[in-house]
């Protein structure tokens, strides 16, 4: 209560009142203990309250295949922890691994079969990498095939150098 009344007012009772329905839930726990590999034993998953309670655990103990979840959607929402590595897009050095848990995810709560959409997402993968290199590769080809038309055409007037 010295930092905050949440976990007495709205957390606590809201776990007493799943308790009282059956359900093996509990706390609140404290977000610095509750993800060590002994409390992990203890639990299924993890109900964290705001974002870096939840994500910056789940990025440290599981980056490749880590998963969030927003609940209280209309719609089923899963994604990879990791976000969109924009840095390494295109390159074929990206692990799918975050990407296919987060679409089994999904699919386990549509409770969709598990295989096909890992295949497809493992097959998607791969799939936008080829595109994508293959775009840029074009990309670069068109520019420079513009380049070279403009610098050889002589009914095309020369951009004005300054200087």
């Amino acid at each position: 209560g010295k930092f905050g009344r949440e976990e007495i007012e709205t957390i606590a009772p809201a776990i007493a009142e799943l308790q009282s329905e059956g359900l093996n839930v509990t706390g609140p726990h404290s977000a610095d203990a509750m993800f060590t590999p002994r409390a992990r034993l203890g639990y299924d998953a993890a109900l964290c309250m705001y974002h870096d309670q939840a994500l910056i655990p789940s990025k440290a103990l599981e980056f490749d295949e880590g998963v969030n979840v927003t609940l209280g959607l209309p719609i089923i929402r899963t994604s990879p922890d990791h976000g969109t590595a924009f840095d390494i897009a295109g390159k074929g050095i990206a692990d799918p691994g975050a990407m296919i848990a987060a679409l089994e995810g999904a699919v386990i709560r549509c409770g969709v079969w598990r295989y096909v959409v890992c295949r497809m997402a493992e097959l998607f993968a791969v799939a936008y990498s080829q595109l994508r290199e293959a775009f840029l590769r074009s990309r670069r080809k068109l520019v420079l095939d513009l380049i070279e038309v403009t610098n050889t055409r002589k009914d095309v007037e020369q951009p004005k150098r300054f200087g």
